[in-house]
């Protein structure tokens, strides 16, 4: 509690709307801009590499390499439930966390926000082996856990809508897999697109 107070009054958070229960006062807050967002992202990834580092990450590479949705999502969350508080919902929060998990998936360089057809996928494995497929992750966030399928959907479409896949086949690679992943709270799961 004493950490939010600390964010809030030296301007790290900022207000966006408060509810009283009782005597007691709740606001929600929110990253009051670019600046501080990089701050938090920086700050969050080293902490969270710090927490993760010893962490065997076998499991995920293995399941990210093979499709398996249901595996990338039990381990993905996991680590959630260990490590972040539900005052963590923010997509560049997931964003920065997911991609930390992925560096060191041998044969491959994550890249985040790289264009690709004509947007910026969220999250792309570029092989070092060029017959190796391309891997994206289109990250979305939902407030409640009866909109996540919501959230791949429109991870789905916006793949699609976008050609990334388009654009990294343009590039020259052999192949291309792509997933949705839509976090709520400290829960995510994970879709694969097919076709």
């Amino acid at each position: 509690m004493m950490l939010w107070n600390l964010l809030f009054f030296t301007g790290y958070m900022k207000k966006v709307s408060e509810r009283f229960e009782g005597e007691d006062i709740y606001l929600t807050m929110k990253i009051p801009n670019m600046e501080v967002a990089c701050i938090y992202e920086d700050h969050i990834r080293t902490l969270f590499e710090k927490q993760v580092k010893d962490t065997d990450r076998t499991a995920l590479v293995k399941a990210v390499l093979d499709g398996d949705t249901d595996a990338i999502a039990d381990y993905v969350s996991g680590l959630l439930q260990k490590t972040i508080s539900t005052f963590d919902s923010e997509e560049s929060f997931y964003h920065g966390f997911f991609l930390s998990l992925l560096y060191g998936v041998p044969y491959y360089s994550p890249q985040s926000n790289r264009e690709e057809g004509i947007g910026r996928p969220d999250i792309t494995l570029y092989p070092d082996r060029p017959k190796d497929p391309a891997i994206i992750f289109e990250v979305k966030v939902r407030k409640k856990f009866n909109e996540m399928e919501d959230g791949l959907k429109e991870a789905f479409d916006q793949i699609k809508t976008r050609k990334y896949e388009e654009g990294i086949l343009d590039d020259g690679y052999y192949g291309v897999k792509s997933y949705g992943i839509c976090f709520c709270k400290k829960s995510c799961i994970v879709g694969k697109m097919e076709g």
